[in-house]
């Protein structure tokens, strides 16, 4: 895994103060690294001309830097289109060293083979909401118009970049991520660090692939400018997987899921299955019996006396809640590990129950409408939930750190103890009914196994995800996904 930063402006301003290195010196070391990737990326396509696209600050000191560098390291034709004229100092003698050496200069947005975006850095805020008019009212007239016409060239700017055919690279990140006119990319470069903008949901289908560009130093040394982040994103190594080396072992040693079935009983059917592929020795159903579907699992009518964790919420019925509060509690009052999910999260006393038991092992599994219905406040829409998801997060595990909370998403994030770590490899054959009951049945069963609420729940939503790529996305059905699970080692060691 690695860290991701807020804000990377106090990682520079440490590599200044602290380590002696200049900001030209580290501009000239990303800018490196990016035109080295646009050479890459040209010999690999087969590509001939490239057009960087400039924005007025740092990010367009990077660009006209890296323009100058590639243009010394191979025979691209090189064009250069200042989106924004150059205001930051380093741009101002980054553009004149770009002229000084005939670098060309377009006056218009061109067609090319590879596009530059080095409009806007990690800076860039999207605009909170304007007045009737659009425009700030104490701006004068004249302010206020050029803002419109400025407004006016970057939105169609963005539309003729996102339009294009051409392959399409980021510097830092893409220009006004998060906002309706956000540039899309097929590489970011990310310069010395990650940002964790680049990981927000609505960012993934623009950043493309992720890359760091090192910046004259190791990137421990650069992130070590700041106090240490509570944020992380996952990688496919991160994936720890049941071990079965050992030999003198029976079933009891592999731990005892009990997963609660209720008015939809397909759900509960695929949690209990998950749970038996993803280790667990023994898994019961209860409330129903599953032999007839499946002869590995087993039937209960009570909480089974050796079970070691419960799974309650897959298909029990929002009506069924309450009823099932007292196993709840009678579960946790024996110290079992307990997985809630879907309906189960709608009981009303949910908040009460993690204030009473705030000791216990508890993962919950919530999809961002499951996660509204429970926090209630202060967001009074979904999406003003969805745009803040990471500081909800922060203060869901601030308030519980002993509960795992796995924050179902585009991009999943696992929260717990403080920190965040963000899982960013689902891929979009998740969104089918039962997936999320085959992530709460692997989140238990490696509780059962003895993994901590931590290591269960990032390494359950690793599984799912890896277990989740297909070439039909379309056609991928839960039971395909348990079946992937069972073959994640062989899959991995093939890679």
């Amino acid at each position: 895994m690695k860290p991701l930063f807020e804000n990377k402006g106090i990682l520079d301003s440490n590599a200044v103060t602290k380590l002696a290195l200049s900001n030209e010196v580290l501009m000239e070391n990303a800018s490196l690294t990016l035109a080295k990737n646009i050479k890459k990326q040209a010999l690999k396509r087969g590509l001939k001309t490239v057009l960087f696209c400039i924005g007025s600050g740092d990010n367009g000191a990077d660009g006209l830097a890296a323009a100058r560098i590639l243009d010394s390291i191979s025979n691209l034709d090189i064009s250069i289109y200042k989106v924004l004229e150059s205001k930051s100092n380093l741009c101002k003698l980054q553009s004149q060293r770009a002229s000084n050496l005939n670098l060309t200069f377009v006056d218009s947005f061109e067609k090319a083979d590879i596009l530059v975006d080095c409009v806007f850095g990690t800076g860039f805020k999207p605009k909170s909401a304007k007045t009737n008019t659009g425009l700030d009212a104490k701006l004068d007239i004249k302010t206020a118009l050029d803002l419109e016409a400025k407004e006016s060239h970057i939105t169609n700017f963005a539309l003729s970049f996102n339009k294009s055919s051409a392959f399409k690279i980021a510097c830092d990140c893409p220009s006004m991520l998060g906002s309706t006119n956000s540039l899309k990319a097929n590489l970011t470069i990310a310069m010395g660090a990650l940002s964790l903008n680049l990981y927000e949901s609505k960012a993934k289908d623009y950043v493309g692939k992720i890359k760091i560009a090192p910046l004259g130093l190791k990137r421990q040394k650069y992130e070590s400018g700041s106090a240490n982040s509570p944020y992380f994103v996952l990688e496919k190594s991160d994936l720890v997987l049941p071990s079965r080396k050992l030999q003198n072992v029976n079933k009891g040693t592999f731990g005892h899921v009990c997963v609660v079935s209720g008015e939809f009983k397909g759900a509960s059917l695929l949690c209990a299955k998950a749970a038996s592929a993803f280790g667990s020795a023994l898994v019961s159903v209860l409330g129903f019996d599953p032999s007839v579907l499946d002869p590995t699992l087993m039937h209960a009518e009570v909480l089974p006396p050796h079970a070691n964790v419960l799974v309650l919420g897959p298909g029990l019925g929002r009506s069924n809640t309450l009823r099932y509060e007292s196993l709840l509690k009678e579960a946790l009052n024996k110290n079992l590990k307990v997985v809630l999910d879907a309906d189960m999260l709608y009981l009303p006393s949910l908040w009460k129950i993690l204030d009473s038991y705030k000791q216990a092992d508890i993962i919950l599994t919530p999809h961002p409408k499951e996660l509204f219905s429970m926090l209630k406040s202060p967001f009074d829409s979904l999406e003003k939930l969805l745009d803040n998801m990471h500081k909800v997060a922060s203060s869901l595990t601030l308030e519980y750190p002993n509960v795992g909370f796995v924050l179902k998403g585009t991009n999943t994030i696992i929260a717990n103890n403080g920190k965040l770590y963000i899982n960013p490899l689902g891929h979009s054959s998740l969104a089918k009914g039962g997936s999320g009951d085959v992530l709460s049945g692997l989140s238990g069963a490696l509780l059962a196994q003895g993994y901590s609420v931590k290591s269960a729940a990032i390494n359950a939503s690793l599984a799912h995800a890896l277990a989740s790529k297909t070439k039909n996305p379309y056609s991928f059905s839960p039971l395909k996904l348990i079946k992937n699970v069972g073959k994640l080692e062989s899959r991995l060691n093939k890679k």
